[in-house]
């Protein structure tokens, strides 16, 4: 659904009220996308530099199984092999259509794994029950460290539910981690066993990842679950 935003306005659309708010089920993915309505050419002019998107690109490849491959910003070419390397992909190998950019220096071997994100700020209103937030508190996250004690992780977390608010509830938070270890000479991750979050009152829950030998590497994240079933 197109929607016409002014040039030098404000960058953003208020889709309330317009009749082109769209409604989105739990569990679809939308997509986003913008089209300059200045000419499909090169503008030379200084007054007159065209439309442009600031957007972040990693400076190394990433694994194809990490959430952050592929690029969450895509651009749509207009010919085959239009574009060079900061494309994503190696230039004969990019057909006319949407494709992931990234990255944005040239010269690398595997320009397929490099990624790009534009940051969109968006809010909707919600009418049913979505997963639980998770919110860093200061000091919540260890860092780097030279003890080899346990190490405390805290966060807030919280649950909202609009078609049952009075019944809204995390009913569970767990630590997923894992250790580095060294194998034949290489250091990968290992996945360790979930460590449960212990709820301390109000929206605060806490626990301790076990201490580990000098030079561990420690990888985590927080998974959380409302008594309805959803997970963040």
């Amino acid at each position: 659904m197109p929607i016409r935003v002014k040039p030098n306005s404000i960058n953003k659309a208020d889709l309330q009220g317009t009749g082109f708010a769209p409604s989105v089920p739990k569990n679809d993915v939308f997509f986003v996308s913008f089209q300059p309505s200045l000419p499909n050419a090169h503008i030379a002019s200084e007054n007159d530099p065209g439309t442009n998107f600031a957007t972040w690109g990693s400076d190394v490849p990433y694994s194809t199984t990490d959430e952050l491959w592929p690029a969450r910003n895509w651009k749509f070419y207009e010919h085959d092999s239009g574009p060079g390397e900061c494309a994503g992909s190696l230039k004969e190998d990019v057909k006319r259509g949407w494709v992931a950019r990234g990255p944005f220096v040239t010269g690398v071997s595997d320009p397929q794994l490099y990624t790009a994100a534009v940051n969109i700020w968006y809010s909707m209103t919600v009418s049913t029950n979505v997963p639980p937030q998770i919110v860093a508190t200061e000091g919540g996250d260890p860092t780097t460290t030279f003890s080899s004690d346990p190490q405390t992780v805290s966060y807030t977390i919280y649950d909202c539910d609009a078609e049952y608010v009075d019944s809204a509830m995390v009913q569970s938070a767990v630590i997923s981690w894992s250790k580095s270890t060294v194998t034949s000479g290489t250091e990968v991750l290992v996945k360790q066993p979930d460590i449960p979050l212990v709820y301390q009152g109000g929206d605060f829950w806490t626990a301790d990842i076990p201490g580990q030998p000098a030079g561990t590497r420690v990888s985590y994240q927080i998974k959380a679950t409302d008594i309805r079933g959803m997970e963040n």
